[in-house]
Formats: C-alpha cells, structure tokens, sequence
C-alpha cells in the first residue's frame, strides 16, 4: 500500500493550480455558484483587440492595402530607437566576430579586415588572414565573419590561411540583414515603413505563425510586432506589425493558409509595442451549464457592479508544473541563464513522446543539433535556442537572447504577475474596504491614501493599487503590511527592486501599478439550448466574410437564373403542354388515391397499437444541455477567464476544466473541498 502511494507522488496528475500561482480569493458571495465548461471547443472562445482608437479590430479586408500619411521625422526616431534597442538586447554579430578574430590574431590585422569589409572597394576584392596551421581554428574564423557578413565568402588558400572575398552586399548593415527584409526593389520613399496588419488565428499560437510567415516569406520572426499575446486555444484577431514588408506579399498567401489569415493591411509610420492597445472585446460560451439561472443572473449583475479580483490568469505562467513561467523569469532575473534554458527545455507531460524524447536528449546529452531535428516544426523558442547552444555550446544567456524579445519579456512579466497575485490575495483577504497605507491615483500620480481621504469615504477598494515589482525609481509601495510583503517575497527569492535594473530595456519589465478590482465593460449574456456540442453557437469574422462571398456568388446565380427563364417563348409554351400533361396525369392519380384512402385508415389503426414503441424512440432523442453565452470588454491585461472564475466560483486551471470536460463529478468534489 505505501508503494503505490509513493507511485501517485512520484507521478502526479494534477497539473498547475491556481494556488500555486496566487489566485484563492472570490469578491462576491462563494454561493452564488455554478459550472459550466470553458474552451468545450476553441471556438467557444472569441478574442478582439480594441485599438488604441476604440475600435473592435476585425478581418473584413483580404485585398486592398491603406496608407497613413507620412511622418518623416517620427520615423527617423523610432528607427533610431529600434537600432539602439538591438544593441542593448544583444551584442551585434559584427562586434561579436571582433572579439573573437582578436583571440586568433593580431589586434591590428583584425582592424585591417573590419575596414576592409566597411570601405566595400570592389578595386580590392580579397582579404587574406596570416596562416593557420590548425583546421578547428580555421572554420571557427569562417563561422564568425559568416554569422557578422552572410554575403562575404570565405574559403582557405594554399598557404592554410582563410581568405574573405567581396561582394557588392558585403557592407549591407548587420541591422538591415538580422531584420530579414528580401526585397530586392527599393522601398517608396513617401511609404510608411511599417506594414501593420490583421491575423486572424484558430487554435495557434502568435509564434507558432509567426514561424509560418517568417517561412513563407523569408523573414526574420523575432521582429514581428504585437500589441498583445493571445491564448492558442481560442478564435482571435489581432493587429501586428512588421517593418519594410510588402502588403500585397502579405495577402498572396492567404490561399496558402491553413487555421489563419492576414488581412486589414495599412503602412503606418510606428510599429506596434506591447500594451498598444485599449483592451480586448470577449464572445465566450460556457457549455453545460449546471446551476440555477436566477443565481447565475445575480452573480453577473453583482460582477456587472462591484468588478472582480484583476488576478493574472492561469495562462500567464503556462501548463508545465514543473517549469512555470514565472520560475523561467525568476531564473532569468537571477541572471542563472543556464537554469532558465534549461527550464524551458524542461519536458511537459502532454507533450508528444518524440518531443519529449528530443527535449531529454537535450538536457541529458546537450546533443542539440539532434535536439532541435526531432523538435516539431511550430516550436520555434525550443528550435532558436537549439541553433543557438550549437553555434556556441557555453553562450546560455546568448540562447535566451535568441528567443523572440515579446516572449522573453512574457517570462519576467509572469513572476511579477506572480508576486502582484500573491499579494493581492492578501490583501483581498484581510479586507474589502480601504485601509490604511492603500496606494491609490489621484490626479494621474500614485500616492498612499492619507486618514483625512479613507475618511472623506470618496475612495473605495475599486481605487485601490498594487505596485508590479521592478526597478524602484517611481515605485510606490504601499505603507503597511502589504508594502512589506513585496519586499519579503523578493528576499525569499534571492532578490530585491535593484535585480530589474539591467534587465528593464532588454526585457521591458518597468514597474507599474495595477488596479485589484477590474470592472468589465457592459456585459451582455443569454442562455441557449444545444443538443450537439460540435456544433459552433458563434459566428466568426471568416464565416461572416465566407457567407457575404456565398451569398454574392448566390445573387449573381440568381441574375443568370433570371435571364435564362426570360428567354424565348417557346421555351414557356413547351412548359405549359407539359404541366397540361401532368394535370390529366393527376386526375388519372385521384382516382387511384380514393382506394388508398380505405387502405391508409387501417395504417392508423396499425399505428395506435405501435404506441408504446413510440414512447421508446421518444427516449432516444438527443437530450438537450444548457450553453450561456457572455459578451463583455475588458481593458488591457485583464483576463476573461477570471472574470469567469468571479461569477461561476470555477476553477480555471486546465485539469480542472478537463476533469469536468470528462464527467468526473467524483473528483471535482474531492478537489473542490481541497481548494
């Protein structure tokens, strides 16, 4: 007996609970209560971006591309802006080729070649390093200066030396080539240069398509731009950006793409930057309901009111309980890069036995060019940091630096959410009123409330702040109990407010402040009944734009139709002898139609006595389940699944919404008296 209890600890089926990450506090009455499957299918799920203009961002567009009036000075700065961002997130190829060509040779021939290569004469097309005797040195001076100038060619001379040859793209700035940008044309010079775009995706992660269009179209994923990331399991639409990429190469492929499309395209003069936008508009059903509809009404009005806990949801910190998110950015923040790495290539148990497989071979073996071919296609981090380790086998923090910038930033973001909602349970706890030392925003700055305001009763808990913990310039914390726990859960973790300092830039995590309470935009729901869980209850903005193409192809079937009956009248008086024909047939039918009718009454007397087996087939009718459908706004880094969580009291951890997927009322009792 002890044995298999040692088994079930070894192996545990619980995955990543919400305990784990903070979250255990309800705003409203714990018995205002039901159940309800969340993501049945991802189609349950409907995610919009809302635009920095207010705008609901939707697919409507597949062919025409806009353009934004110019901005030339504007541009300049933020190109200016973007180049001196590359060089802070990682040392230039150029630079890094230096070093390493100054271990092998003199300090000066290295300054001879890098001037050689910058003054671009075709008059003097070669350069010829001094011999080297050793094979190993020699291909490491060829990677170098391939990895800084992919169009020079090296190759070695009958003296046993390397020799760089010129070609008229040698010079091509680093930037330009790391930016992946293959247009052979110049770009128009009144042309914004940047191509921002709708992606409209099914079930896929932003990455995984980024991968896919950085393929297609041979460019550099990690220079997409997005304003937000969105959950794989779910139907959403967003805006992205790229720099100096055609629109119309962008819409060719839509014929191309399978589970998403790109449309809405406009040349604009900025690209878009984490947090650029207003907040996300939400269409989501909740299949087979389980609770009593005027409690649920009463649930969502008190929400509608009073808001909900702004907790960071379950899919900020991923699905690994072994290797959250927010252990990742701890790593990282503790600068221990090989950790961090290796947390990332850490295997998750819902994953395929050959990913796992690679993903072992990896960590145990650091084999990681074999890694990175049994890797799936759509695992770009995992593959990126695979190229990475292989170039050099010692470089950890140039491996994290591989990673895409927008989710380097996601694993630093997810131990501050950590943090921000292990706090806030806290606080949320000890009381539902103001107190004492809360930070609240008065006039656009963060102060902490002072006796005279709590009293004046103007502030309530929906003003209150936490601070998101990072560098401390500008951070207020809260001056009570709650400002000390901050402090206390960083020194837990080995770190204080100074450890963000020389990450801010590369990993954008400044500190901010966050709202506890979150009120969700007007919400608007209905109850409907389904008999068929395959079956999609919202409509998409593809199926809108496939049934406007349907329903033209339709008229225009409809226009020929029209034509054709006005044609000719003899084609109408051929109609009129044949419906004469039918007529008389039918008279000839009626007469046969009275001896059916002595035959049809004995059929009914037939079927009265077939009663009960009716009865029967009655009971095989498909049964009918209960969907609830919401339909609300929330700001910007607000999550619907806890405003979910705030008016049903359901879990949100993935294994719990499978448990319940599956029917194991038995084990969702259990666990739920463990939460």
């Amino acid at each position: 007996m002890k044995r298999s209890m040692d088994k079930v600890q070894e192996k545990p089926k619980i995955g990543l609970t919400e305990e784990i990450v903070g979250i255990t506090e309800y705003l409203s009455d714990r018995e205002l209560k039901f159940t309800g499957i969340l993501k049945h299918r991802y189609s349950d799920f409907n995610v919009h971006e809302i635009d920095p203009n207010n705008e609901i961002v939707k697919l409507d567009n597949l062919t025409t591309i806009e353009t934004e009036n110019g901005n030339e000075e504007e541009e300049e700065k933020e190109e200016k802006k973007e180049i001196e961002e590359e060089e802070e997130e990682e040392e230039s190829p150029t630079k890094k080729t230096q070093q390493i060509l100054t271990k092998i040779f003199d300090e000066k021939i290295v300054q001879n070649f890098i001037e050689w290569v910058t003054k671009n004469d075709l008059g003097n097309p070669t350069f010829e390093f001094p011999t080297t005797t050793e094979k190993e040195v020699r291909t490491t001076v060829h990677k170098s200066i391939k990895q800084a100038y992919p169009n020079l060619t090296t190759h070695t001379g009958t003296s046993q030396n390397v020799i760089a040859d010129l070609t008229k793209e040698s010079s091509r700035s680093t930037f330009e080539r790391r930016r992946g940008n293959n247009n052979n044309t110049r770009w128009p010079k009144n042309r914004p240069k940047h191509l921002q775009f709708v992606l409209y995706k099914e079930n896929k992660t932003s990455n995984e398509i980024f991968g896919l269009l950085a393929r297609f179209l041979r460019l550099n994923e990690k220079y997409f731009k997005i304003a937000g990331l969105k959950d794989k399991r779910g139907i959403t639409t967003q805006l992205c950006s790229y720099q100096k990429l055609d629109g119309q190469r962008l819409l060719d492929l839509n014929r191309r793409l399978r589970g998403f499309k790109v449309g809405n395209c406009k040349y604009v003069n900025t690209p878009l930057s984490l947090g650029s936008l207003q907040g996300n508009h939400f269409k989501v059903i909740l299949r087979n309901v389980q609770g009593d509809k005027q409690k649920i009404e009463e649930s969502i009005a008190h929400c509608s009111k009073y808001g909900f806990i702004n907790y960071f949801g379950m899919q900020r910190f991923g699905e690994n309980v072994n290797a959250p998110t927010h252990k990742i950015g701890l790593a990282i923040i503790q600068k221990d890069w090989e950790k961090a790495v290796k947390l990332i290539m850490s295997p998750r148990g819902s994953e395929k036995f050959r990913v796992q497989k690679a993903k072992n071979i990896f960590l145990n073996e650091n084999n990681y060019r074999q890694c990175e071919r049994m890797l799936d296609r759509n695992m770009n981090v995992e593959k990126n940091i695979c190229r990475s380790l292989n170039r050099d086998n010692d470089d950890w923090r140039g491996a994290i630096m591989a990673i895409p910038k927008y989710l380097k930033a996601l694993y630093l973001h997810s131990y501050q959410s950590y943090i921000w909602n292990t706090v806030t349970s806290a606080r949320i706890k000890h009381s539902h009123q103001i107190i004492e030392g809360d930070v609240i925003k008065v006039d656009g700055k963060y102060q902490v409330i002072t006796e005279k305001e709590i009293i004046s009763n103007k502030y309530s808990l929906k003003d209150v702040y936490l601070p998101l913990p990072g560098p401390k310039k500008d951070l207020v914390l809260p001056k009570n109990q709650f400002g000390e726990m901050f402090v206390d859960l960083l020194k837990k973790d080995s770190i204080n407010f100074d450890s963000f300092n020389s990450l801010q830039k590369v990993f954008i995590c400044s500190g901010d402040f966050r709202s506890i309470i979150a009120i969700p935009g007007e919400i608007k729901f209905s109850f409907t009944n389904y008999t068929d869980s395959t079956i999609s209850l919202i409509e998409t903005d593809w199926q809108i734009l496939e049934r406007k193409r349907s329903n033209k192809e339709e008229n225009e079937k409809q226009k020929e139709q029209e034509k054709e009956q006005e044609k000719g009248k003899e084609q109408e008086n051929e109609k009129e002898e044949e419906k004469n024909k039918q007529e008389k047939e039918q008279e000839k039918e009626k007469e046969k139609d009275t001896e059916k009718e002595k035959e049809t009454k004995k059929d009914i007397e037939i079927e009265k006595e077939k009663g009960n087996e009716n009865e029967n087939e009655n009971e095989n009718e498909p049964k009918q389940l209960l969907a609830l459908q919401l339909e609300f706004s929330l700001k910007s880094s607000q999550y619907a699944t806890m405003f979910i969580r705030e008016i049903s009291k359901m879990k949100t951890s993935r294994h719990y919404q499978v448990a319940l997927k599956s029917g194991e009322s038995n084990t969702l009792k259990k666990r739920r008296r463990n939460y």
